[in-house]
């Protein structure tokens, strides 16, 4: 009943299949290279992505709420796949690329690691609170210092200072493909990249639908 607790009692190699429902939770890989994924596993059906839910409206630290966090050097094998994510408000960490801290990853963020995050609704989530740090970034995604696989997701209705949708930093290997990204937004005070915000060197940025997104900048 619990994705975090399955979490922590996994092995290298695991498959974790969660049942439809809201889990009111955020998700810490924790390093394990496992699979967690809806039950779209076992025939592609897309209804299980739209109901089976991670909500991280409630975190139990407010500096920690992010819905879902790799930052534990996971690889390739650490996948994600088959959810909604959302209520995400981002976490707060040091980014050595500035220098500062930053509340980033709203929904999913990446930092120093390489999972696979594929067939997900990523929706709702923000990093705008500006409260102990100077900048914020990617209400939807925040992959930083990756050669992450993120493919064939809906990113959509997500905010943040600095790539409404996606933040993308130092990534030379990374692989962003397949995806939407709509609808998002930066808030007031943004850096730009309604939809997407690429610092730094990149991988392969391919065959991506990015429609009605807004900046002020």
């Amino acid at each position: 009943t619990n994705i975090q607790e399955a979490i922590n009692s996994s092995v290298e190699g695991d498959t974790i299949i969660v049942a439809p429902g809201t889990y009111f939770e955020n998700v810490n890989f924790r390093g394990k290279n496992i699979l967690l994924t809806s039950h779209y596993l076992f025939d592609e059906d897309v209804s299980f992505i739209n109901t089976t839910i991670i909500d991280g409206s409630n975190p139990l630290f407010p500096d920690t709420a992010s819905v879902v966090i790799f930052m534990n050097g996971e690889e390739n094998t650490a996948i994600l796949q088959g959810f909604t994510i959302t209520g995400g408000k981002g976490t707060i960490y040091l980014d050595p690329t500035v220098n500062l801290f930053v509340r980033g990853g709203g929904g999913v963020l990446i930092e120093d690691a390489s999972p696979t995050i594929r067939h997900n609704i990523i929706v709702d989530n923000e990093a705008i609170n500006t409260t102990g740090v100077t900048h914020t970034g990617a209400g939807g995604i925040s992959a930083q210092k990756t050669s992450a696989i993120i493919s064939n997701n809906i990113i959509y209705k997500n905010n943040s200072g600095a790539g409404g949708g996606v933040l993308l930093g130092e990534n030379p290997d990374v692989i962003f493909m397949n995806n939407v990204i709509a609808y998002n937004e930066n808030n007031p005070t943004s850096l730009g990249g309604g939809g997407v915000f690429i610092r730094g060197t990149q991988g392969k940025f391919m065959n991506n639908t990015i429609a009605y997104n807004h900046s002020d900048k």
